[in-house]
């Protein structure tokens, strides 16, 4: 059994994170409204729920892999994993900051790219 899960940091293809994807489907990429993105020193985006969109990447996981990542991911302490929805109607899993991030610039576009490789 698998579950869809959107990723829109380090987690997307290129990304620090995306090794936890490597026996994911990659699914159609997305848009989900309703949240802002903001980031970090490390370079980590996160989201919030806000007026703005985020764009995503989807990806089939098995259900010891999506285990996996919520470890990755620190969810339940930094992040929860929730439902949310594309424009085009398809739902499935996101992390969501549980904190608001003062110290974190907000990026309006909605769009993080990782950092090429050094």
């Amino acid at each position: 059994m698998s579950a869809r899960l959107f990723v829109y940091g380090t987690l997307k293809d290129g990304g620090v994170s995306h090794r936890f994807l490597k026996l994911a489907k990659r699914g159609k990429d997305g848009v989900i409204d309703g949240y802002d993105m903001f980031v970090g020193g490390e370079d980590s985006p996160g989201i919030r729920p806000g007026q703005g969109r985020i764009f995503v990447e989807t990806y089939l996981i098995s259900k010891p892999d999506l285990i996996k990542v919520d470890r990755n991911e620190n969810e339940g302490k930094e992040y929860d994993r929730k439902l949310a929805r594309t424009r085009d109607g398809r739902n499935g899993f996101i992390y969501i900051l549980k904190k608001h991030p003062h110290a974190m610039k907000q990026v309006e576009s909605g769009l993080w790219e990782p950092k090429p490789s050094k």
